[in-house]
């Protein structure tokens, strides 16, 4: 099981809860998801994005602030994905 805390949050603990929550949303079989898997290659769309994203800030009991449509094409993989909800964790640590 991920952390559910923000603050306890790690890059392995952040991919593994994407690639939990990805998984029902692959379009085709493959490669097993890993942090180098590419938004692409699992076949969401930006609405899907979007869900995840509502999926993401429940799991953790944050609000992401950034423009999805703006930041689905700017983040090309899952570690991509958990590297942006980490450099969120920091800013909130930071305030």
């Amino acid at each position: 099981m991920t952390p559910s805390r923000i603050e306890d949050a790690t890059q392995a603990s952040v991919v593994t809860f994407l690639i939990e929550t990805l998984q029902p949303y692959r379009t085709e079989a493959g490669e097993a998801l890993s942090e180098s898997t590419t938004i692409e290659a699992v076949g969401i769309d930006s609405f899907d994005f979007v869900e995840i994203l509502f999926k993401i800030e429940d799991h953790y009991g944050i609000d992401l602030d950034f423009n999805a449509n703006l930041k689905f094409t700017d983040l090309k993989s899952i570690g991509d994905l958990a590297t942006e909800i980490l450099t969120f964790k920091n800013r909130k640590i930071a305030a």
